[in-house]
């Protein structure tokens, strides 16, 4: 047994003067090493899954142990029954779960080198001029998974995958958008933040997270050792 290089993050609410608040929990997965990828990331998802059911019966006061998840038509989960929203996001070894009393989405992505084939092939000419106006590869980057990320956010939002098409604008030139909206779906408000854990490596690693909401609100995130 050894610590891989995997985090678990978490996503929780709570309503605060009408204003939404969203904390995010990161912490490290202990895993088996020599198990094969598939069975590695089965193991995240399950422990993703875990803990949503942990997280809603502590907000909630009910059981949801024994309780079957529900799949919309583009597979979304939810609990039939449950006032409280929320969504799953899964990256390798690395899981993000958003809680909300209304519609939310949420995606992670690790920032490593994005592929300008894909921004060239997905994104708007809007996110283009602002993927390759970056100085650095670094940040092009970055700048590459934060628009992926907002539009999974903003897609998971609507209760669809990518299925449910791209063709909609998350940046303009001078950045990211704080509200997207496309012609199939409402406006959503749009909050972006990198994930980085000094500690884990000598360069520290890199997460993009991107969670929308019909709501206005406020992301906090806590690193629990």
């Amino acid at each position: 047994m050894f610590l891989l290089n995997s985090l678990l993050i978490f996503c929780g609410t709570e309503v605060l003067n009408g204003k939404m608040k969203i904390k995010v929990y990161v912490f490290s997965v202990d895993l088996p090493g020599d198990l094969p990828a598939g069975r590695k990331a089965g193991m995240v998802s399950d422990a993703g899954h875990k803990l949503v059911r942990e997280q809603l019966g502590s907000m909630t006061g009910e059981d949801f142990n024994c309780r079957p998840f529900s799949f919309g038509p583009s597979g979304k989960p939810f609990f039939s029954g449950c006032e409280l929203q929320f969504s799953i996001s899964h990256k390798g070894n690395t899981v993000a779960a958003a809680f909300s009393p209304y519609e939310v989405g949420v995606d992670i992505e690790e920032a490593g080198e994005f592929s300008r084939r894909v921004a060239d092939r997905v994104f708007t000419a809007c996110e283009r001029q602002y993927f390759y106006a970056a100085r650095h590869a670094d940040e092009r980057n970055i700048r590459g998974y934060s628009v992926w990320t907002a539009k999974e956010a903003y897609l998971k939002l609507n209760g669809t995958g990518i299925a449910g098409g791209l063709g909609f604008d998350t940046a303009n030139e001078q950045g990211l958008l704080p509200v997207i909206a496309s012609e199939k779906y409402p406006p959503a408000r749009l909050y972006t933040r990198r994930l980085k854990r000094e500690d884990a490596c000598e360069e520290g690693w890199t997460w993009v997270l991107s969670v929308c909401s019909r709501e206005e609100a406020e992301i906090e995130i806590l690193y629990i050792n």
